[in-house]
């Protein structure tokens, strides 16, 4: 990527003075985006070495030292460290996530003519529920020409990360456009969106074939989600033998993460010696989850007769306590269960620690301080009001998949069920698509006889249903669903008993299609 040597107004007044004065990107008089105290040659040299400790290329990785060096050329102006910098704080590996942070570097690195990092920035500002800024940025990575500026905002089109200014119906057929030319990128977002049924109808044997023919050219990335795909079963028959086999051969490609889903299905295969072996590889890797990974697995005695229970609630309160954010939501959900609760723990600390991350912009520990406050209410003094308020200020950080459920929950009252559950369901009911669906599944849980009534209130939409919303499961209702069933072609499945979680997902499937 060649930087830029001029500075541009970006992303109009929105942007500029967000963050105040830059705590990098130094200038000289000159007008150069790098300081003179450094030569290219030295810059480039270091930056070189800063990228091989990053992946382990050649050296031992060494991702602290990696840091180190971005940090001091970021510190002279230098846009390609300042844009490392942004993407360690975006992902959080290696350093606390921070995507505010991440926002403010991605823009630096922007103003100095790194074009590339606007394509990031659109990201990150769309995580952050800023949809138009993010819109604003894609587009001009766009006009300057960024490098997959346009095959990234198709793909941002396609995952729907713009709410509602995003057309994924648009951004399919140029994704796909990029996918017949052999990219790989393009490939893997088509692969995604086949998957979930985005902007397309759902396909999994097509994501299947796709992840597939991605793998076979050696993409480490792509081979492991292929490993995935036969364990879950995705687009072709479940093969636990294939998805060992695939996971291995990610290893061999260099995809530290391949190790702990390696680890993970040998445990489910019984074959815990192994699955200790690949975990403990994966944690001494530093791959994503790998220490809790194992942390977990001999808390919850997963390994048998080696598990050690005592060291993985030790390690689990040693993650949590340090920031770690998925440490953070294991031990929360751990404390909703007297059983399975880890006492010595300092629980105030881990709180401050989800409260700040989801300040910092990331989803999960936003999704775990809302379930906190939820499911331990009793623990909270005026937990309801807390959550009601991280909603408003940071709800828009969710997966779809939970935004949903959460604004039902805070939508429904324990004290009057009768009336909640007809607003509850009132409220599914005006959602459409994706919504729709998980809100519709987030009522068997909230309140079964809510889910009862918005299924008869669809039901009647659809000339299915005489009565009238109840919400009681009567004959009448029962045999009205089964019908439904017969005619979408799973009345086998539906037989068993229509609030079952299993069954209920294709009903509201197939609701949700004939709307």
């Amino acid at each position: 990527m060649v930087v830029r040597k001029t500075f541009a107004v970006l992303l109009g007044a929105s942007l500029l003075g967000f963050f105040g004065g830059s705590a990098y990107a130094q200038t000289n008089s000159a007008g150069s985006p790098f300081s003179a105290k450094w030569s290219d040659n030295e810059a480039g040299e270091t930056y070189r070495r800063a990228e091989a400790l990053r992946y382990g290329k050649d050296v031992e990785r060494d991702a602290q030292e990696s840091i180190r060096l971005h940090g001091m050329l970021a510190d002279q102006g230098y846009a390609p460290s300042i844009f490392r910098l942004a993407e360690f704080h975006y992902w959080g590996r290696d350093i606390q996530r921070d995507k505010q942070r991440a926002v403010q570097l991605f823009q630096e690195a922007a103003d100095l003519g790194y074009d590339l990092a606007l394509v990031s920035l659109g990201r990150a500002l769309s995580d952050l529920g800023r949809k138009k800024e993010a819109l604003a940025a894609y587009q001009r990575a766009i006009e300057l020409e960024a490098k997959d500026a346009e095959l990234r905002f198709a793909i941002a089109q396609l995952r729907g990360d713009f709410g509602d200014l995003a057309e994924p119906s648009q951004g399919f057929p140029d994704v796909t456009r990029y996918a017949d030319e052999g990219n790989s990128r393009a490939m893997l977002a088509l692969a995604d969106a086949y998957r979930d049924g985005r902007g397309t109808e759902s396909d999994p044997e097509k994501s299947f074939e796709l992840v597939k023919k991605v793998a076979e050219t050696g993409n480490a990335y792509a081979t492991r989600l292929l490993g995935q795909f036969y364990e879950e079963g995705v687009g072709t028959k479940a093969d636990p033998e294939a998805a060992v086999e695939t996971y291995r051969r990610a290893i061999q490609l260099g995809h530290d993460y391949a190790w702990v889903r390696l680890g993970l299905i040998l445990m489910e295969e019984g074959r815990l010696e192994e699955a200790k072996m690949a975990l403990e590889q994966g944690a001494a890797l530093g791959a994503y989850s790998g220490e809790l990974t194992l942390a977990k697995a001999h808390y919850e005695e997963r390994l048998g007769e080696v598990s050690d229970r005592s060291f993985g609630a030790g390690e689990i309160a040693r993650l949590a306590e340090a920031g770690d954010v998925q440490a953070a939501r294991a031990l929360l959900v751990y404390h909703e269960r007297r059983s399975r609760r880890i006492n010595e723990v300092d629980l105030e600390l881990v709180l401050d620690n989800m409260t700040a991350a989801t300040a910092k912009g990331d989803p999960w520990a936003t999704e775990a301080l809302l379930r906190f406050y939820r499911k331990l209410r009793w623990l909270i003094p005026e937990a309801d009001k807390k959550r009601a308020q991280v909603f408003e200020d940071y709800g828009h950080q969710l997966r779809t998949a939970r935004f949903v459920p959460e604004e039902l929950w805070l939508k429904y009252d324990r004290n009057r069920p009768s009336a909640s559950m007809r607003e509850v369901a009132e409220i599914v009911s005006d959602y459409e698509d994706e919504n729709f669906y998980y809100g519709m599944l987030e009522l068997l849980y909230i309140d079964r006889n809510a889910y009862t009534y918005a299924l008869q209130s669809e039901l009647i939409k659809a000339g299915l249903f005489s009565g009238r919303p109840t919400g009681k499961m009567s004959g009448e209702t029962i045999q009205s669903v089964l019908n439904f069933c017969r005619d979408i072609g799973t009345f086998d499945e539906c037989v068993h008993g229509p609030l079952l979680f299993s069954n209920a997902k294709l009903v509201v499937d197939g609701l949700n299609r004939r709307r």
